[in-house]
């Protein structure tokens, strides 16, 4: 399941790569220490936003949508499934499905 991996790689990231649910920093969101931490960590997971990533600072903006300078799971799936439908992925065709503006 594409979320499924979404949430383990969003999982991996917030704890710093501990064990979900099991240490101080896993609290269901990233912040931007994590994200500059691990982000390299994840660049092979298989989803191009996360692929080559040049300004860590940038990217972890446009998945803050709502700017409170945390990155909920919401906002991480939905970054990810913007960044694959407009690479046109193979997991982009498969999330845009049912999409009416895709």
């Amino acid at each position: 399941c594409i979320y499924g991996l979404m949430f383990d790689t969003f999982a991996f990231i917030d704890g710093y790569g501990g064990e979900p649910g099991k240490d101080k920093d896993d609290d269901r969101r990233i912040d931007s220490n994590e994200w500059n931490t691990m982000y390299g960590k994840v660049s092979n997971s298989g989803f191009v936003g996360l692929q080559g990533i040049t300004d860590p600072t940038a990217v972890f903006r446009k998945m803050d949508s709502d700017g409170h300078g945390m990155v909920l799971l919401k906002e991480w799936c939905e970054y990810l499934k913007k960044t694959e439908i407009e690479a046109d992925t193979e997991i982009g065709q498969q999330l845009a499905v049912g999409d009416s503006d895709s």
